[in-house]
């Protein structure tokens, strides 16, 4: 348990950095209109005046993404996979108790015949 909640509070802290990370070059570049020039297959894009903060805001951006995106898909595969277990362990149970009471009758004469036979065997002896 110790080591789930390290790794929780880990995670809680590099999203705080990397939110911090973010909201610092929003405020030192702000956001840019244009960005520098890309040449993709042939084709020039045109980006005017990129600079490091406006590649830091876009690293920010899809770093945040991807770690809100891994929280998203982990919490839902755990509730995927947590609630349909709990609920087959908790009808097992459940058969289990019931099982238990309807064969009560049959279990408490098997006991009582066993401990009748004892006790008659350490009386012959």
């Amino acid at each position: 348990m110790r080591s789930a909640s390290k790794i929780g509070l880990a995670g809680v802290m590099l999203l705080a950095l990397l939110l911090a990370m973010a909201i610092s070059g929003y405020l030192l570049f702000e956001l840019p209109n244009k960005i520098g020039v890309v040449t993709v297959n042939g084709e020039t894009l045109d980006l005017h005046g990129a600079h490091a903060g406006h590649f830091l805001l876009a690293t920010m951006g899809v770093l945040i993404a991807l770690a809100i995106v891994l929280v998203v898909v982990s919490t839902t595969l755990l509730l995927a996979l947590a609630v349909p277990l709990g609920l087959a362990v908790f009808g097992l149970a459940l058969a289990t108790l019931a099982a238990g009471l309807v064969l009560l009758p049959l279990i408490l004469l098997v006991w009582w015949l066993w401990k009748r036979s004892v006790k008659r065997d350490t009386i012959a002896a």
